[in-house]
């Protein structure tokens, strides 16, 4: 099934997106720019690459990891905060059914509820909105015992912003009239450790929520309101601390952990999920009842709030299943992009694919080794023909683009456009359809002219998508410098092209732009 006498390159060139004609973008200052003398020879549109298109909030720019995610399954998935915000917005919360459980068992078990969460300025790994619709629904039951435990931070937050930070909370919970009592509080070193450092760190969280080990004060706002008076205070390095003893977690509680974001809660939350945990030996409790508000793990069954809808399908395990020889390549940095995203939330191997990932690019020099040596495996790769389909992944782009520097980005741009017209013409002497497009914007505006300051972050822009075959120059049919569809519709088009897309349009969003040519 499928047409093994085609061969596609699906060139992903990370960080371009469409300029402004005007002084912020340096592809305008470019000598040699295949970019624009593509859109007059081949089929050619731009794709949506940012907020809900890609499965994030409206008002935030694409980035690596939801761009990747939708060119490898064709749907939109959600992140998990949004799916969240979709939900509670729906007024889902009220008939979940993890909440009745926690209902159930609180007055079952005469229990208290535990709610652990970081407090950010920006709703980056906890979203206050979640935890007060929660104390709503939970308000309503007549929920009254409930104990905070709070992890501070200022990676997420300015330092000694702590502060504010509770006092905003705690006026929330006046202003709503919820229930809660602050147990416990700590520094992210401890309670969010990600260097496997259980012992010193993730046990000294754990022995602080279940025992209570920890300096004890009074009066939270005054302890706290002494610490940023010292210019050199970083709530990160909290030690831990109780503030109120009843709040220590005992036999039959309920323990809720709130963050969206489990990559950094992890540690914490596998010393109370996991029976076969080993790290360090934990206090006997009986009966407690953990519940994470989103899946932290695949392995550990526990119950969550909102469950995550699962990925049917990928790239990879589609052209894998019907015998296709895969190739994918990329850098250290784009490792997980081209594989665990791009495969849906997944890492698996797959059968007839080969992965080559060369060193991380870390300064100017390596970004243009390490393109060379990208384009080098790729004309190799062609003219053998031994592989029916390439990923690569090119970051060379969105490097100089978080560089901001206007004439080294030009450099790249130059360079780039340069080995592109190399490749292009070895794709269509050796019959292979080329498909150039990108994750997100980034290079194309490297000034923010209201400001006149550099502008070296991602963002809204659409991407371009090329569609690049002998068979397919001077069609004018999708010759456009509009929108036409967005990044879940690049999986689609491949499809089309092996003739196997109406076998997988039901588990796609995406539609196949070669539709419209």
């Amino acid at each position: 099934m499928g047409k093994k006498n085609i061969y596609t390159i699906l060139l992903i060139l990370d960080g371009l997106g469409k300029g402004e004609k005007n002084l912020s973008n340096p592809f305008r200052l470019v000598k040699e720019n295949i970019f624009e003398e593509l859109k007059k020879e081949y089929p050619f549109c731009y794709l949506n690459a940012s907020g809900m298109s890609v499965g994030l909030p409206a008002n935030e720019p694409g980035n690596c990891e939801q761009g990747h995610l939708a060119l490898g399954t064709g749907v939109i998935h959600y992140t998990p905060k949004l799916r969240i915000d979709l939900a509670l917005e729906k007024g889902e919360l009220i008939n979940n059914k993890t909440i009745k459980k926690i209902v159930d068992y609180y007055y079952e078990k005469n229990s208290r509820i535990h709610m652990l969460f970081s407090l950010n300025k920006t709703p980056t790994e906890a979203d206050i909105n979640h935890i007060i619709e929660i104390l709503k629904i939970l308000k309503k039951y007549q929920i009254e015992d409930i104990y905070f435990h709070l992890f501070l931070d200022s990676t997420y937050s300015p330092p000694r912003s702590g502060y504010q930070l509770l006092e905003n909370f705690s006026n929330l919970l006046k202003e709503n009239d919820l229930p809660g009592k602050i147990g416990t509080i700590c520094g992210r070193f401890y309670a969010l450790d990600t260097t496997k450092n259980y012992a010193l760190k993730t046990q000294r969280s754990f022995l602080l929520l279940t025992k209570g080990i920890g300096k004890k004060i009074d009066d939270v706002f005054e302890f706290l309101k002494e610490k940023i008076k010292d210019q050199n205070f970083k709530e990160d390095l909290l030690e831990p601390i109780v503030v109120n003893e009843e709040g220590i977690i005992k036999d039959n509680d309920i323990v809720l952990f709130l963050n969206f974001e489990p990559q950094n809660i992890k540690q914490l939350a596998e010393a109370f999920l996991d029976p076969n945990f080993k790290e360090f030996e934990r206090p006997s409790k009986e009966n407690l009842l953990v519940i994470t508000l989103n899946r932290y793990f695949e392995t550990l069954p526990n119950p969550t709030i909102f469950e995550e809808e699962k990925i049917k399908i990928n790239f990879s395990r589609i052209f894998s299943d019907l015998g296709f020889r895969q190739f994918k390549i990329t850098d250290e940095t784009r490792k997980k992009h081209i594989t665990f995203y791009f495969n849906g939330l997944i890492d698996e191997e797959h059968i007839n694919e080969t992965i080559k990932i060369l060193p991380a690019i870390e300064n100017e020099e390596s970004a243009f080794k390490i393109t060379e040596e990208i384009f080098n495996f790729l004309k190799l790769i062609i003219k053998d023909k031994s592989f029916h389909l390439i990923v690569a992944n090119l970051s060379i782009l969105d490097f100089f683009g978080h560089l901001g520097e206007f004439k080294k980005a030009i450099q790249a741009i130059e360079f780039l456009s340069s080995k592109l017209k190399e490749l292009i013409n070895l794709v269509l002497d050796n019959d292979w359809f080329l498909i150039i497009t990108s994750d997100h914007g980034n290079i194309e505006k490297l000034i923010d002219l209201s400001k006149g300051t550099r502008d070296t972050f991602h963002n809204f822009s659409p991407v371009p998508f090329y569609l690049i075959h002998k068979k397919f120059k001077k069609e004018q049919n999708l010759f456009s410098e509009d929108i036409k569809g967005d990044l879940i519709d690049v999986l689609p088009t491949i499809l089309d092209l092996y003739g196997v897309y109406d076998n997988y349009k039901n588990y796609l969003q995406g539609k196949s732009l070669l539709r419209l040519i």
